[in-house]
Order: structure tokens, then C-alpha cells, then sequence
């Protein structure tokens, strides 16, 4: 439980910076977290494939919410500072890594959910649409 409050607030932090456009501060953040949490960084997580960030947050067979949501959260904030910054294919690969994440937690029925899960979901595949078309 413990380790669930630091990964929501290290999200808070990077979402905090990111709205200050403190964005080398923020992706600093970022990096912590992963290592801290999930003992990798963005470099290595940007190759790995969405199936493998998934495999990351499962325990005793079953994606644990309570870890890929919040890893959800931190890799579209990633998303978002990437697109800030113009980085269209990285900000798309951020995101589908988010969305993978939040689309395995929408298929476990045994935890709850956040309210907005599905509203994020379309979000994000509106995000990914419009940078793949361009607009």
C-alpha cells in the first residue's frame, strides 16, 4: 500500500512540473519513479513492447491495478511531455504504452476502477489519432 501512495504522489510531482513546462525537472522525476517502483528507466521501457510494461504489473497471474494504473498515469504524462516538446513518435509510443495499460486494467474485473478509466481511454485514442493523422 505504501508503495502505491509514493508511485501516486511521484505522479503528482510530475504533473505538477510538467504544468510549470519544468519539463527536464519532470522527466527527472519520472525516471525516479520508474527506477524506485519497477527498477527500469524510460530508455529501457521505451523498447519494451506493450505486453511486457503489462507483465511488469502482474502478481499471482493477475495485472495488479494498484501498480499499472498509477504506471499508466506516469507514462501519459510522459506522452504529454513529449508532445509539448514536438515529439510526435515518442509522445505516441508513451501513450500506447499507457493505453495498453489502462486497457488491462479495464479487463481485470477483480479490482475496482477509477470513474474515469473509459473517459481516459478515449482520450488517449484521440491523442494517438490525432498525432498519427497529424493535426
Amino acid at each position: 500500500m505504501r508503495e502505491t501512495q509514493l508511485l501516486a504522489q511521484a505522479v503528482g510531482n510530475v504533473i505538477t512540473k510538467k504544468k510549470k513546462k519544468q519539463y527536464d525537472e519532470a522527466l527527472e522525476d519520472a525516471e525516479k519513479a520508474l527506477s524506485q517502483f519497477f527498477k527500469t528507466d524510460t530508455h529501457t521501457l521505451r523498447s519494451r513492447t506493450s505486453d511486457e510494461i503489462i507483465e511488469m504489473c502482474m502478481e499471482n497471474g493477475s495485472f495488479f491495478n494498484e501498480k499499472g494504473l498509477p504506471l499508466a498515469d506516469l507514462l501519459m504524462e510522459v506522452g504529454d511531455i513529449m508532445d509539448d516538446l514536438d515529439k510526435r513518435e515518442a509522445a505516441i509510443g508513451w501513450y500506447q504504452k499507457s493505453l495498453s495499460l489502462y486497457q488491462a486494467a479495464v479487463k481485470n474485473t477483480d479490482s475496482v476502477l477509477p470513474l474515469d478509466i473509459y473517459t481516459r481511454i478515449q482520450q488517449i485514442q484521440k491523442t494517438i489519432h490525432d498525432l498519427e493523422s497529424g493535426e
